[in-house]
């Protein structure tokens, strides 16, 4: 028995070394690739010795003596920090992920594929300008300076590459061109909208359909042709696929993990906040403008800041590593920022298929030939796959199994996408450019005009003054058109297809208005009605009506405008309060006193909810947990009665709708009768029931003591690394490791925002927010404000990881500072990058 004893001893303590041993290895390995801060390096394609100073933040200060050799050290310094995120991205546009991730990725990389992001934009090269072109080439030698590092040094550039082995290809300018059309792709929610809406009508009468239709003006849509729901298109009509093709839920899995989450999910595309004031509202006699665009949290942030100079270049700001460029930020005399517009710049078109002729498809004219070309798809460990690649005159056709595609299209069809960042011509990149020049603020408003995709409101501004402009190609459709833009159009009918685009001038735009503020929160901008609108999808007013309403109070100031970008009061809250929560408190607390727990517990809560919350969505607080896990059950109830399991497509609360059904009179009571139970004889009786849930969830979570609830502990603010963030290895949860998680406040609707997922093991989790805020004081733009939600490092090991996410969840912020003696303060190294 003793020996026995003993070499288990000997095995365990064995097993025990070999870990050890094995997680030093991984540190030793991973450590190889933390960047070196200070030294020098050779770069012969420099013209001229560039200093590359880092602060105590670990922004870089470049110092150079031509515009193209600051691009240079950018492109470099972007690859010291965030190489492992440029190849993702670059793989992502490539439509190259399953050489990454295995076959589990060939699906999202035959629908990328099909976009042709990589050979769209060799095209634009030809259509922007010689100096773009020179800044590209230039961005690209210096990344190219660190992939050779990278792939001669011990640590592969990355600790990621020893998990997802890359060779490392030389950066091309194209790459980055395609990057930045990624960025618009994962920046828009049309596609997924109109996705949204045809399922529903697919499921649903239209009058009940016209409720969930979040979009601003939706009850004033016409009806829906009736080609576009069940039964299928004419003639036949033709049967619904059967079977159905099967869907590919890993390429909806990966699609959030690349930047994508929009495909998916509507809700995740791009958002943002921004707001300027000029000088006559100010303490100071001189304009503010502030800016927190709203993304995927991810560790680290997707943003890296960056400070360039040079003769005719002196730019600092918000950049995005793979895209030479500061994309919003300020020079020394303007500053700028922006918010995703919510402009429809995509439409789903139905296509038929001539019949007889599975080569071609049909048009007013006609059967037209599809162009098509192969394509082969290689993944890692798997056979390589070759698949055939579509395209109408309307744009790409689309893989059928990803996305419910294949539930909106009937035999005999296919569906193609329409969207303004396909263009060839895509002279974006000029654009952003241009603004890293502006002097003035018609110098930055000009070069706007140039923005393809994405779409943006852009706010501006100067020592003169203010201003609010609508950037971006927007899609001109026909009069006559019956879905509009806002359901998939019959591609054989000619009547959605596309005019042209609006011109700038006719784009909402304000310039120096004389109530002196402008502000944009991704709800309705401009007046227009179809077809010289920008969309009908805008997000509720509550962020910009609150907003706006802040700055109404005079004199504004740098600090106010933290104040106003840290808020967590919810204006949805406050319009929700007196149409569900209030009725059902009046009827509770004018009846008899109730005996029965769980009506106890009831009238606890709406006590909390009605008589001790203001509606502010506070870290620290219960109400902000009871009242969203109320309207997510309601809002589930509600959708499931009409829709049954594609409902589980639509989570989370929806206090649009919600109001909505509540409004609705006769309609909204029998479906609110329809989806609660036996005793629920209507809406007030349904919002009970779905209370009585909540509160049975939550205590089986957090238990049964509702004071020791917390918001912050269900809304934890979770950067996610991708894809290491949901891995396990060994038995070891990588998460712990790579993602940056904290308590945080705000939610779906406030202007400190904190969107959530609604499904999952944290349902209420934040995943969606601020990575980048920004303050510009004209009072002095060296006392300028910034903060990143996490910091500038992709590294894990690197002390510039997570630096900054304690400062970003207690709202505070560093200074953003152009003054040489600000950046040596505590600088953390100095690099020269020398000509040979």
């Amino acid at each position: 028995m003793g020996g026995f004893l003993r070499a288990v001893r000997r095995l365990t303590t064995a097993l025990l070394l070999a870990g050890a041993g094995g997680l030093l290895l991984a540190w030793f390995l991973a450590s190889r690739s933390l960047p070196d801060y200070g030294g020098r390096r050779i770069a012969p394609e420099l013209s001229a010795e560039v200093e590359i100073l880092r602060d105590s933040r670990a922004m870089p200060h470049v110092f150079a003596s031509s515009e193209a050799d600051a691009f240079y050290a950018l492109g470099y310094v972007h690859a010291q920090d965030r190489l492992w995120r440029m190849i993702l991205a670059r793989k992502t546009a490539q439509g190259r992920l399953a050489e990454l991730f295995g076959p589990s990725a060939l699906g999202l990389d035959e629908y990328l594929r099909a976009l042709n992001l990589s050979g769209r934009s060799e095209a634009s090269l030809r259509a922007l300008n010689p100096a773009t072109r020179r800044i590209l080439e230039a961005y690209a030698a210096g990344v190219n300076l660190r992939l050779s590092e990278a792939r001669t040094g011990l640590g592969r550039g990355a600790p990621e590459f020893w998990l997802h082995p890359d060779p490392l290809e030389d950066w091309r300018p194209a790459d980055s061109v395609a990057l930045l059309k990624l960025f618009a792709l994962g920046a828009s929610k049309a596609q997924a909208e109109e996705l949204r809406r045809a399922l529903l009508l697919n499921r649903l009468p239209p009058e009940r359909a016209l409720l969930v239709f979040e979009a601003e003006g939706a009850a004033d849509l016409p009806p829906p042709p009736a080609e576009m729901g069940p039964p299928p298109p004419p003639p036949g009509p033709p049967a619904l696929r059967s079977p159905p093709p099967v869907p590919d839920r890993d390429a909806e899995r990966l699609a959030p993990h690349v930047g994508l989450a929009a495909l998916t999910s509507p809700g995740a595309a791009g958002a943002s906040n921004v707001w300027a004031v000029s000088g006559a509202r100010t303490a100071a006699r001189t304009p503010i403008l502030a800016n927190d665009p709203h993304l995927p949290l991810t560790a680290p942030t997707q943003w890296h800041m960056a400070r360039l100079q040079a003769p005719g270049l002196r730019v600092m700001g918000a950049t995005l590593p793979g895209v030479p460029a500061v994309i919003f930020g300020r020079t020394a005399r303007v500053a700028w920022g922006g918010a995703a517009l919510g402009a429809d710049d995509q439409d789903l078109f139905i296509e038929r298929i001539a019949p007889g002729d599975g080569s071609a498809y049909l048009t007013p004219e006609g059967a037209q030939a599809f162009l098509e070309r192969r394509e082969t798809l290689k993944a890692r460990g798997a056979a390589s796959r070759e698949v055939a690649i579509r395209e109408t005159r309307h744009g790409p056709v689309l893989p059928l199994e990803l996305f419910d595609l294949a539930a909106i299209t009937p035999e005999g069809h296919v569906p193609a996408l329409a969207w303004t960042g396909l263009a060839e011509d895509d002279t974006t990149l000029d654009a952003f450019l241009g603004l890293n020049r502006a002097q003035t603020l018609e110098d930055a408003l000009r070069a706007s005009e140039r923005i393809v995709a994405p779409a943006l409101a852009l706010a501006v501004a100067d020592e003169g003054g203010v201003a609010m402009t609508a950037a971006g190609r927007v899609p001109l459709r026909p009069e006559a058109s019956r879905t509009r833009g806002y359901l998939p159009a019959m591609g054989w009918t000619g009547e959605g297809d596309w005019l042209g685009w609006m011109e700038p001038e006719d784009l909402p735009r304000k310039v120096r208005p004389p109530e002196g503020r402008v502000a944009a929160a991704n709800a309705r901008m401009g007046a227009e009605a179809y077809p010289r609108h920008i969309s009908f999808d805008w997000d509720a007013p509550w962020r910009l009506a609150r907003i706006e309403r802040l700055l109404e109070r005079d004199p504004q100031t740098a600090a106010g405008f933290r104040q106003i970008q840290n808020d967590v009061g919810s204006d949805m809250a406050i319009a929700v309060s007196p149409v569900i929560p209030g009725p059902l408190w009046k009827a509770e607390s004018e009846g008899p006193p109730p005996t029965d727990p769980r009506r106890l517990r009831r009238l606890e809560a709406l006590k909390r909810l009605m008589l001790e919350w203001n509606g502010e969505m506070r870290a620290e607080a219960a109400e902000p947990l009871i009242f969203t896990a109320w309207l997510d059950v309601l809002t589930g109830r509600l959708l499931k009665q009409g829709l049954g399991e594609a409902a589980a497509r639509l989570p989370g609360a929806r206090p649009e709708f919600l109001l909505r059904v509540f409004e609705a009179g006769p309609v909204g009571e029998a479906w609110c009768a329809a989806a609660g139970s036996s005793s629920a004889r209507g809406c007030q009786d349904l919002a009970g029931e779905a209370l009585d849930e909540a509160l049975d969830r939550l205590s089986a979570t957090w238990g049964p003591d509702l004071s020791a609830w917390r918001w912050g502990r269900a809304h934890p603010a979770i950067h996610q690394h991708d894809p290491l963030g949901e891995r396990r290895l060994l038995g070891l949860d990588l998460g712990w490791i790579f993602d940056i998680v904290h308590e945080s406040g705000g939610d779906d609707h406030t202007i400190n925002r904190g969107l959530m997922r609604w499904t999952g093991p944290q349902p209420y989790a934040n995943r969606h927010s601020g990575g980048y805020r920004a303050i510009y004081d004209f009072a002095d733009l060296d006392r300028s404000l910034y903060a990143l939600s996490t910091g500038q490092s992709g590294h894990f090991l690197s002390r510039f990881y997570a630096d900054f996410s304690m400062l970003w969840r207690a709202g505070d912020y560093a200074t953003l500072s152009m003054l040489r003696e600000d950046a040596e303060a505590g600088a953390v190294g100095v690099m020269r990058l020398t000509p040979p």
